[in-house]
């Protein structure tokens, strides 16, 4: 333990005591007239074991529980800017394939390109069965002054072919009394040499500068879907029976 000398008596004092308890009990001796007791010879300071605190207590430890090893993430692929990057050549296989199956649909176009044209070469050069492809010009004086004009080739609902026209008499007399027949021609051939159809009908009368709307069957050896539209068809007039 710590301990004090006291300078007076060469007395070791603890720490608790503020003052020298000899020295004290000396003091009150000569105050009440008895005689002090002689000081005691000064004592060799003991040898003490010097002060060592004691360790701070140790909390409780308890091992940490295993931790798994942690999982690398997966590496991302890595694109650089402007790199090229290798492809495998195509097999030789496949690209003769390939090269077959382009020659081949090619060579198939062709053919496809050259039958049809030769079919619609053949069909506008075919004349109809009931007249002989010439030119023809009706001997009537009156046949000039007729029109025919908004020709529409259908099929009615029997499944039977026919015609809608109009008739227009420029003439400045009545036309009455007469029948016309109507050839439907292509209209980029040659008049008398691409014969699609030929119309006969009665129109009846017609007044001067007038028109009549018309529908009569349609003769022609063609389907309907073989017919051409009405911008292809040009009308020539023929008059027949007039009075």
């Amino acid at each position: 333990m710590f301990t004090w000398i006291c300078p007076v008596c060469g007395a070791e004092v603890p720490p608790s005591e503020a003052e020298c308890p000899r020295c004290v009990e000396r003091r009150q001796a000569a105050s009440a007239g008895q005689p002090a007791a002689p000081p005691a010879a000064p004592q060799a300071p003991s040898a003490h074991t010097p002060y060592v605190p004691p360790a701070p207590p140790q909390p409780d430890w308890t091992p940490p529980a295993a931790v798994p090893p942690a999982v690398a993430p997966p590496q991302q692929q890595v694109y650089v800017i402007g790199e090229t990057r290798s492809r495998r050549p195509m097999p030789a296989w496949l690209a003769a394939v390939l090269t077959l199956a382009v020659i081949g649909g090619g060579l198939f176009l062709l053919y496809r390109y050259i039958s049809s044209d030769s079919g619609r070469a053949g069909t506008a050069k075919k004349a109809a069965p009931f007249e002989t492809p010439q030119a023809q010009t009706s001997a009537h004086p009156f046949a000039k002054y007729l029109e025919v004009t908004g020709v529409r080739l259908l099929e009615g609902k029997d499944k039977k072919l026919l015609t809608r026209f109009v008739l227009v008499n420029h003439a400045p007399a009545d036309l009455t009394g007469f029948r016309v027949k109507v050839t439907l021609e292509a209209a980029n051939a040659e008049p008398g040499e691409a014969v699609i159809a030929v119309v006969e009908a009665t129109p009846g009368s017609i007044p001067a500068y007038g028109v009549k709307d018309m529908e009569a069957p349609l003769v022609t050896p063609l389907r309907v879907y073989e017919l051409p539209d009405w911008q292809f068809v040009r009308a020539r007039v023929e008059i027949m029976d007039a009075k």
